[in-house]
């Protein structure tokens, strides 16, 4: 109890702990529009605290986003992570709202009255609260490797602000239940936990369907990282991890959908089904489309160089690892290597499969969102790098950083559902300009205020004019001590 009161204190009285305040504030105060494909797992709880099942046939109407079987019964179509792992907490959430109604149509009636609040308190517990727990434990971990204060800075603003999965911790997409299992994976890579890394892979597939793309970066990293001799138990330890939530997904889709290998999109609603140009179930294409690919990278609607350009600048420059390499420690030479091995395939594999699916755009999205699991994993690589770039890719990061944040920051202030055609600065800058509400530029003016203030307030410790508090100096004597 004493450690953990000791690293709290430790955590606060980092000068980046204020860029954690600033997020969980966002996740807590500000819920934007989430659209359908949140109520498709809000369906499949209200069926599963009134039914008993996981069959949504009285909430279909509630979503575009289903399955129907061929017996007739309607399913949420989505990964069932983000259901099954918060029922416990949901059904506590809805015999509250619930208590004292003494017929269906009375609860069904309250509980959509609560949706919204039910939706963003999940979101809150399960994505972001966990998320910025992860992100801390990195930033720990960057700190033992010897990063800097502004490559902790720099990590950190990427992980929690400057990738489209940031935008998607308070909203019930699954999108950051994904991403912070994927970061969570590539830490248990970095520190050589086989059996938690089992774990964190198989709620990243809970959560995600796509996850399941991380796999063959996920194993090289991890056997190529031990000693020969050591491989077939580093297997069976990430089989030992994975057990529980493969079980899980065994039972899922056995009872579901009537097979272990069968998903939901076997079922799809017909309006997402385009068999005439889609070969693959209607959905996706047998090879990905080179357009479709350069759109998800530099296109205006979806691109990464729009949403998140710093990690395309990573990217680059990874290019060139062996001259980054010998700059490194040999600590952190080999968790970088290992982040890449995990990293770079899940990358290319997830913009293979975007590229192949005829909706590629992801519908209303603030991004790409069906790669955007392994953006805060790239943000602890652009951390842990980010001392031993040249001075011309530091500088590249920092701007692509500081244009993701902004873009976070106007998302926050506006809307984060794009419609597909959109482009995502357009959209949201209309809403701003165009908007009935001065709402939009209350939250704009409110959040750019807060990040310049702390901006503000780190580059005077830099330059030695902001004194630091009693408790930060008694916390670093602490951790001097120890």
């Amino acid at each position: 109890m004493r450690t953990t009161l000791h690293r709290l204190q430790w955590f606060v009285a980092q000068p980046y702990a204020r860029w954690f305040v600033i997020f969980l504030a966002v996740a807590a105060l500000i819920h934007p529009d989430y659209g359908t494909n949140p109520q498709s797992r809000f369906a499949a709880l209200c069926a599963l605290a009134e039914d008993h099942s996981l069959r949504i046939d009285h909430y279909k109407d509630l979503t575009i986003d289903w399955a129907r079987t061929p017996d007739g019964h309607y399913y949420s179509n989505k990964a069932p992570g983000p259901v099954v792992l918060v029922c416990p907490v949901f059904w506590l959430m809805d015999a509250f709202w619930t208590a004292g109604e003494a017929d269906r149509a009375a609860r069904d009636q309250t509980r959509l009255a609560h949706c919204s609040l039910s939706l963003a308190l999940l979101s809150l517990l399960f994505q972001a609260l966990p998320f910025a727990i992860l992100t801390a434990v990195a930033l720990g971990w960057l700190e033992s490797c010897g990063a800097s204060p502004a490559a902790l800075h720099l990590g950190c603003l990427a992980m929690l602000f400057g990738n489209t999965a940031a935008l998607f911790m308070n909203t019930y997409f699954g999108h950051g239940m994904a991403a912070a299992c994927a970061l969570a994976l590539c830490l248990c890579l970095v520190k050589r936990r086989h059996f938690w890394g089992g774990l964190a892979y198989g709620l990243a597939m809970l959560a995600d369907y796509s996850s399941a793309l991380l796999l063959p970066g996920f194993l090289a990293a991890a056997l190529l990282r031990e000693p020969r001799g050591l491989r077939v138990r580093a297997l069976w330890k990430i089989a030992l991890g994975g057990l529980l939530p493969g079980a899980v997904w065994v039972a899922y889709h056995s009872a579901c959908f009537g097979g272990p290998f069968t998903l939901p999109a076997s079922y799809q609603n017909p309006m997402f089904v385009d068999a005439g140009r889609n070969e693959i179930l209607g959905l996706f294409s047998l090879a990905p489309q080179p357009e479709v690919a350069a759109w998800l990278l530099v296109g205006f609607q979806r691109g990464l160089l729009w949403s998140q350009p710093w990690l395309l600048v990573l990217v680059l420059s990874c290019i060139g690892w062996r001259s980054i390499a010998p700059r490194l420690s040999d600590r952190a030479r080999e968790a970088g290597r290992t982040m890449l091995i995990f990293l770079l395939p899940g990358l290319f594999l997830l913009l293979w499969m975007n590229a192949s699916f005829g909706e590629w755009q992801g519908g209303s999205t603030p991004g790409p969102r069906y790669l955007c699991s392994v953006f805060p994993a790239f943000g602890l690589l652009a951390g842990l790098l980010y001392d031993h770039l040249s001075l011309t890719v530091r500088r590249l990061l920092i701007g692509g950083i500081v244009l993701s944040v902004a873009f976070w920051v106007l998302a926050f202030s506006t809307q984060i559902l794009v419609p597909a055609g959109q482009t995502i600065w357009g959209f949201t800058l209309r809403l701003l300009v165009d908007g009935d509400s001065p709402g939009g530029i209350i939250r704009l003016v409110a959040l750019v205020v807060v990040f310049e203030w702390q901006l503000y307030r780190l580059l005077r410790i830099r330059h030695g004019k902001a004194p630091s508090t009693p408790r930060e100096e008694k916390v670093r004597t602490l951790s001097k001590s120890s």
